[in-house]
């Protein structure tokens, strides 16, 4: 439902006349539950070099275990917001506060059945975005361009600080598997892992994302046996998206723990 009103007041008066009919289902809030229930989005991807079973199998230590990196928001100031212009014709003059003004050009042009040269995309500037605004800035352009294109008004929709946080994706939360092989002087000499990412309820940037985050395993360090897997799970969270790093330092986290879980273990 896309509410319009001359004021934010009379907006607020007018969802309240809103009756939505809906079934409450069960929710998948955790990967491991995702996992439980082969909830993912697209096929899992894998990256791998030299002879990594028989390396952990010959290994002279081996270390096993698990690493979680968390989500984060990327707190922009300025909140995902918008202003469309009607132009002649079929023409709308979309406003946004985004990272990607060809993003947002496309998914207005076709969700309202317009050709790419109808919309034209303005950012004159940005009140931060982190990644935030890579892909998710076409909410507000969307419903903004709904009610210009049905009234041939302008119109303008910003989220509130509360909503934006609410419906917005966030860094994607990692979940990693590994078994590490190792010299008992400190040397990897193997490294399997597997990455489990909660991508939220569609794919957006994900893909991209987990491929980064496989790129980045080794860090600076040379492994010569190495796999690394990673999937995508599907949860009833928003949409995870781009935040800056994009996917690397989950990466990097996940290794930097194993090197100092094997420190730990050879008190070095």
């Amino acid at each position: 439902v896309v509410v319009a009103a001359p004021t934010r007041e009379l907006v607020e008066q007018a969802k309240k006349a809103v009756r939505i009919s809906l079934k409450e289902l069960p929710a998948v809030l955790s990967i491991d539950e995702a996992r439980e229930k082969k909830l993912f989005i697209d096929k899992t991807i894998k990256m791998e070099q030299g002879e990594v079973d028989a390396a952990l199998e010959s290994a002279e230590r081996t270390l096993s275990g698990s690493f979680f990196t968390g989500g984060q928001e990327q707190f922009y100031l300025e909140s995902q917001a918008a202003y469309v212009v009607p132009g002649e014709g079929n023409e709308l003059i979309v406003h946004s506060s985004t990272q990607n003004t060809t993003e947002v050009q496309k998914v207005v042009a076709e969700v309202l059945g317009l050709r790419h040269s109808d919309v034209v995309c303005i950012c004159k500037r940005m009140g931060g975005g982190f990644g935030g605004k890579e892909t998710q800035a076409v909410m507000p352009a969307l419903m903004a361009a709904i009610v210009s294109q049905k009234t041939r008004q302008p119109a303008r929709c910003q989220f509130s600080k509360d909503i934006d946080m609410m419906v917005t994706g966030k860094r994607h939360p990692v979940k990693s598997f590994y078994k590490v092989g190792f010299t008992s002087e400190g040397r990897v000499t193997a490294l399997a892992i597997d990455y489990f990412s909660d991508g939220g309820c569609t794919a957006d940037l994900s893909t991209s994302i987990i491929a980064r985050t496989l790129f980045h395993t080794d860090n600076c360090y040379d492994i010569p046996n190495l796999r690394a897997t990673g999937t995508i799970c599907k949860t009833n969270f928003p949409s995870n998206t781009a935040f800056r790093g994009f996917g690397g330092p989950q990466g990097v986290a996940a290794i930097e723990k194993i090197l100092e879980s094997v420190a730990q273990v050879l008190g070095l």
